[in-house]
């Protein structure tokens, strides 16, 4: 079973040649059929490589679709594959007008990129590798470029002692090995300089007019043995700009730790203020806590590393505000609905108020990842928006809470991180393209 498959349009070979090639020094197992012969039938192949494929790279093109003048619909049919098993990532080789759906779904843009320049913006390659990382169990490959591109001995340590059971593990450390040599030779080179004279001697040079100094012997370093103990990880921030630092805690750990704070804190909160509904205190925590919540949240997606920390800063704003939205829709709703009576605007508020917030965060979540698999994770965000918004109501059936009294903000608050952060788990769990 390949690592890769690569779908793309017979005229793009020169192109996609270079992609692979690319990839393969990356030890991953690359296919496309640029080994096949012309004029032989090789359907029975290619259905096997792309339906057993780590993932399916497809490089778009106009001519893969109708308006493009496609007309065999084989890059949109190894796509559909793709898509539905959860493998897909995307890139353009060339400016594309995309149809739909595929326009829904987010693809790098490598035109005229070569992936051998280092000098070059690599950003979408990177995002390439990241997203054919996350599906192959090799989440290191875009961190490694970045190591790469550095070229320095601290840039490349601080990547192997991330991921020190990458494929590329005992690669890197020779090459770290060859950087700091060199170096060890050159500042030894500049040291070996001849000493002054002593006052009344004669010089090393008019002694030995003839000497001649040999190069240096080859250092040997011996190995690590392969049961030591992985030597401590350093801090990465030492390392050149690129190098990521190692993810400590999986995304659902990570949110499951960031929602029981959040549940303990609401917690707290409610029990502190009772049932107040005004002043200074009940202010703090009425629109201080949403902003702590989703501060909380976003420091666990960098530590895991499931976002960068603007996207996260970016989650974090969005919550924020959606935290706003839904409490107006729900006030407003809430006093348009007097047919309803007091108990029940409040449940129907209440419900408002939690899957409009959750909405928020889920869909900006879903974004922001730039996650293609809609098809499944639509579903899950629907679900979550249904459950945290039933949950949020049931709060509004106690007795003393209520949206017109206004305390239903931080009593609500608990069950909703409760809700959403069991959502939030069930959407990290699902695989991530790009």
């Amino acid at each position: 079973m390949s690592d890769v498959f690569i779908s793309y349009k017979r005229r793009l070979r020169p192109q996609v040649e270079r992609v692979a090639s690319a990839l393969r020094e990356l030890r991953l197992d690359v296919w496309f059929d640029a080994a096949l012969e012309p004029g032989v039938s090789f359907s029975a192949e290619i259905s096997h490589e792309v339906r057993n494929a780590g993932c399916v790279l497809v490089c778009w093109s106009n001519d893969a679709f109708p308006h493009g003048g496609d007309e065999n619909g084989w890059v949109l049919g190894e796509a559909s594959i793709g898509r539905k098993r959860g493998r897909l990532v995307t890139v353009t080789l060339e400016d594309t007008e995309f149809d739909p759906p595929w326009n829904m779904i987010h693809s790098e843009r490598l035109v005229g990129f070569d992936p051998t320049d280092f000098t070059a913006d690599r950003s979408a390659w990177r995002g390439m590798l990241a997203a054919i990382g996350r599906l192959i169990e090799r989440p290191g490959l875009a961190d490694y470029d970045r190591a790469i591109s550095a070229g320095t001995a601290d840039a490349l340590k601080g990547w192997v002692q991330s991921y020190p059971k990458d494929t590329l593990a005992e690669t890197v450390w020779a090459r770290i090995e060859d950087i700091e040599l060199a170096t060890v030779r050159k500042r030894l080179a500049e040291e070996r300089v001849q000493p002054a004279p002593a006052a009344g001697l004669a010089s090393a040079t008019d002694m030995e007019p003839d000497r001649v100094y040999a190069a240096l012997p080859e250092i040997v370093v011996e190995a690590p043995k392969a049961d030591a103990a992985p030597a401590p990880a350093t801090p990465l921030q030492s390392a050149a700009a690129g190098a990521m630092p190692a993810r400590r805690l999986s995304p659902q750990l990570a949110v499951a730790i960031a929602t029981g704070t959040c549940v303990i804190g609401s917690v707290i909160a409610a029990l502190t203020i009772g049932e107040e509904s005004e002043g200074n205190l009940f202010n703090t925590f009425a629109f201080g806590g949403p902003a702590a919540g989703m501060i909380i949240l976003a420091i666990a997606m960098v530590v895991s590393g499931y976002l960068t920390v603007w996207r996260a800063v970016a989650l974090a704003l969005a919550g924020y505000v959606g935290f706003f939205i839904a409490i107006y829709c729900a006030d407003f709703l809430t006093r348009s609905a007097p047919s309803f009576g007091t108990e029940g605007a409040d449940i129907f508020g209440g419900f408002v108020l939690g899957g409009l917030g959750a909405f928020v965060v889920l869909f900006t979540l879903v974004m922001l990842a730039r996650n293609p698999n809609l098809g499944r994770l639509i579903p899950i965000v629907l679900s979550g928006v249904l459950l945290t918004g039933v949950a949020t109501a049931i709060v509004m059936v106690v007795p003393g809470i209520s949206i017109h009294r206004g305390n239903y903000i931080v009593w609500g608050a608990a069950v909703w991180y409760a809700a959403l952060g069991l959502v939030l788990m069930w959407l990290l769990a699902q695989p991530r393209g790009s």
